[in-house]
């Protein structure tokens, strides 16, 4: 679930890499076209785990070979020894499934990697990528860990103080869904989020499918638990605003479920958002006022959140429900219609009214 950008708003890896080169050796044994090992992923998986729980830089990058493969290792060196991953061997062949739990993570998050092996020196090495449905952030960017009050923040190309600051963001967003108690009955949040910070747009969009100039930020839960990807072409004007609304969706874990009505989804998180912020309450209304003067009341609930008035015109929905019910009630109502599903057609129609009698009523006034 992503927040779609106010008006379209929204390092190279260091001398580690080559001291770790150095490490393998100044002289590489060329690639050989086949190995003798009949299980090489379950080897490779043992040597990278006991090298990384032995901090042996020179033992972990021994497992790759060639440009690709070094870069790689590097990068997945940093997670390993500063993240805690571990590697484990799926079923299917030439995969290797990189889990690992961070601070607020609601639970452990897995990246299955089909790698390209080869053979040096009579062992299997990894010598690459092969094209894969999913892309972690750390296989493309050599990743600073930072651990923040409430959570984690990942990041590539960012200096000290611009991630302590962003630290500081997650901690203020976190602390706003804490406040705003949006979180159901059922959903166990303890009270943290991580947070991803691409270096590139180009790495944006390779992680998330989406235009980081277009898109501010979105949650997902690709890894098996929701974690939130920030555009590098957020403006500071917009970056918390943005971020809260996706702290909301990783909040109540909205993007690990495809039951809901996206007006729901995404008002909610909207909601939330705008409450806390005037820069997206005074943006909404602007939005909503623009769309009535060009299109008139709309016959019913917005269905597509395409563009920045869906996402506004949403949060008029769910605010009403909070407007009419007490907050528990609303709370437990917007999760069945946004998570579950389960809300029933009087209870809809019951929203639509009071959604349409709102945008009539603001229709009407100067």
């Amino acid at each position: 679930m992503g927040r779609r950008a106010s008006h379209r708003r929204l390092r190279r890896p260091g001398p580690w890499l080559a001291t770790a080169l150095l490490l393998v050796g100044g002289c590489v044994a060329p690639l050989e076209p086949t190995t003798t090992d009949p299980h090489p992923e379950q080897t490779l998986a043992s040597r990278l785990n006991l090298a990384a729980r032995n901090k042996d830089p020179g033992a972990f990058m021994a497992n790759f070979a060639n440009p690709d493969g070094y870069r790689l290792g590097a990068r997945w060196y940093r997670v390993m020894t500063s993240a805690g991953a571990s590697v484990e061997v799926p079923p299917g062949g030439s995969m290797l499934e990189v889990s690992w739990k961070l601070p607020g993570d609601d639970e452990e998050a897995s990246n299955v990697l089909y790698v390209a092996l080869g053979t040096q020196a009579g062992r299997p090495v990894i010598t690459g990528l092969r094209t894969s449905p999913q892309v972690p952030l750390w296989t493309l960017e050599m990743l600073d860990v930072t651990a923040a009050s409430h959570g984690t923040l990942l990041s590539s190309g960012l200096t000290a103080d611009e991630r302590a600051r962003l630290g500081q963001q997650l901690d203020a967003a976190a602390a706003l869904v804490a406040r705003a108690d949006v979180v159901p009955e059922g959903i166990e949040w303890d009270g943290g989020i991580v947070v991803e910070r691409p270096r590139t747009s180009a790495d944006f969009v390779v992680v998330t499918g989406l235009n980081a100039a277009e898109t501010g930020g979105v949650a997902a839960c690709g890894m098996g638990t929701p974690r939130i990807t920030l555009s590098p072409q957020l403006t500071d004007e917009w970056l918390e605003p943005v971020l809260l609304h996706e702290s909301v969706h990783a909040a109540v874990e909205s993007p690990c479920s495809s039951a809901g009505e996206h007006w729901a989804v995404e008002g909610l998180a909207e909601w939330v958002s705008q409450e806390a912020y005037p820069v997206m309450a005074d943006e909404n209304r602007a939005l909503v006022r623009s769309h009535l003067a060009a299109s008139g009341v709309p016959y019913d609930l917005p269905d597509a959140i395409d563009s920045t008035t869906d996402y506004a015109l949403a949060a008029v929905a769910v605010g009403q429900v909070f407007a009419h019910l007490g907050h528990d009630d609303a709370v437990e109502l917007v999760d069945r219609f946004a998570r579950t599903d389960a809300a029933t057609k009087a209870e809809r129609d019951q929203v639509r009214t009071w959604y349409l009698d709102e945008l009539t009523r603001r229709a009407a006034t100067p």
